[in-house]
């Protein structure tokens, strides 16, 4: 999903997603993630990794991690979705996002 379709599936609930690219029509959601893109907006909400909430990525060795459920504010180890977040695909290959 682009980042235009994205917000387009979002306007009408009068909603709006925080980081805005001049590229929105070519770049995907997935590769936002991956760079932690920041955009126009990024002093008012924050690059991607602030957008995470929790992240399913697949390692190289091929396990699976998921932390999709869970608090917003978690304690308990390292934060994976702004581990994973900038990583460009080095850490893991993210498969799903929240």
């Amino acid at each position: 999903m682009t980042l235009a379709q994205a917000q387009n599936h979002v306007s009408p609930f009068n909603l709006a997603i925080g980081v805005d690219l001049a590229a929105r029509d070519s770049c995907t959601i997935g590769g936002m993630i991956a760079t932690n893109a920041g955009g126009i907006n990024v002093v008012r909400y924050g690059p991607m990794r602030d957008q995470l909430l929790g992240v399913e990525a697949v390692t190289a060795d091929g396990s699976s991690i998921s932390h999709l459920e869970g608090l917003e504010k978690d304690n308990t180890g390292y934060h994976l979705p702004g581990l994973f977040a900038g990583s460009e695909g080095s850490l893991a290959v993210i498969t799903k996002a929240r």
